[in-house]
């Protein structure tokens, strides 16, 4: 019998945060696999895998987006999704 293949799309993702109790700025960097059932994504209850999970305060915002780029040209198959607009 065959096992079933999981088939999944890598996602990247640059998100802005604004914590408004310490009113600060971050901006997290994210890598990870979104597994596909039936065109939803979700394998019972674990929706995502994260590969890479990086936090950066909000005055290191160009390193956050050099990584983000830098993130790109490795998986140049992945989602991407920049989501900083203020």
């Amino acid at each position: 019998m065959r096992e079933a293949q999981s088939v999944y799309d890598i996602h990247i993702q640059l998100l802005r945060h604004n914590d408004y109790y310490a009113k600060k700025i971050y901006f997290t960097v994210c890598v990870f696999k979104g597994y596909r059932a039936r065109g939803a994504y979700r394998v019972g209850n674990i929706p995502f895998e994260k590969i890479i999970n990086e936090r950066y305060e909000g005055r290191e915002r160009h390193k956050a987006i050099a990584r983000y780029k830098e993130l790109q040209r490795e998986y140049p198959q992945a989602i991407a999704k920049n989501d900083i607009i203020k």
